[in-house]
């Protein structure tokens, strides 16, 4: 499985890679720090993305306009999409659903807790789920 993080923190950017180190699924983690960059990959690029993890609050294009853009484009409207976010608000949260999130996940304060939630994003998505074929 193939891992896109959509992230602009270095430090979020570095905690999940020391996670997905760790992690008993072994996903292949690709990282790019712009909502632009994420839609050139997935959009004009590499159909080999499985699963997006979008940061809402991005820098220029935000995660739920880039959502939109994911969501329109046939080769990556089946490509399911968890944002992540350090905020809890009723707004955001409906912001994303709206937009097209699969889900919507707070960001963890600590290590063990991002451990957790990386395994449980992984659990699902890499083994209980069925996902569709980008190629198709």
């Amino acid at each position: 499985m193939t891992v896109l993080l959509v992230e602009d923190s270095e430090v979020d950017v570095e905690l999940m890679r020391s996670t997905v180190a760790r992690s008993d699924h072994q996903p292949e983690l690709v990282v790019v720090g712009s909502g632009e960059a994420a839609i050139e990959l997935l959009c004009h690029g590499s159909d080999e993305i499985d699963l997006v993890l979008l940061d809402m609050n991005l820098p220029g294009m935000r995660g739920d306009e880039v959502l939109h853009i994911i969501r329109s484009d046939d080769r990556t409207r089946l490509l399911p999409v968890v944002v992540l976010s350090s905020s809890s608000a009723d707004v955001d949260v409906r912001r994303a659903y709206e937009a097209g999130a699969n889900a919507f996940v707070r960001k963890p304060i600590g290590l063990a807790d991002n451990d957790q939630l990386f395994a449980a994003i992984c659990g699902f998505w890499c083994g209980v789920v069925e996902l569709p074929s980008r190629s198709s």
